[in-house]
């Protein structure tokens, strides 16, 4: 009897090890996903950043342009 129990226990306890290490690996999965997206939401916020500088250098071009004509206007 003592026998069966000791197989039961062992028996649980394999389980619960490999229950733990399948909640670890999750875990693990989990970290790694919300990292890359943690990356993605950076790049986003960088293409973003350089569109805005895009089109302030395209405006202050036309501005610069538009002074230029201006200028040759007066004379």
């Amino acid at each position: 009897m003592n026998e069966k129990k000791s197989k039961r226990r062992e028996k649980k306890k394999r389980k619960v090890k490999e229950e733990r290490k399948v909640k670890e690996e999750r875990k693990v999965k989990e970290e790694k996903n919300e990292r890359g997206n943690k990356s993605e939401r950076e790049k986003k916020s960088e293409k973003e950043k350089k569109t805005e500088e895009r089109k302030e250098n395209m405006e202050m071009g036309n501005l610069a342009a538009l002074l230029q004509n201006v200028m040759i206007w007066k004379v």
